[in-house]
């Protein structure tokens, strides 16, 4: 699975640039979008550089 390090936010650009890409499981991107997208009820949050 592909996780973007920036969120792109519709930013077509962001979205395919393979630079901002990183290689994530399954169960990490899911976390992680949890924690920072305020999944679940959750705040939503900045995610760490």
């Amino acid at each position: 699975m592909v996780d973007h390090i920036r969120a792109p936010k519709g930013d077509q650009a962001l979205f395919w640039n393979r630079s901002n890409w990183q290689p994530f499981a399954r169960v990490c991107n899911t976390r992680k979008a949890i924690a920072s997208e305020g999944g679940f009820g959750r705040p939503i949050r900045e995610a760490a550089p």
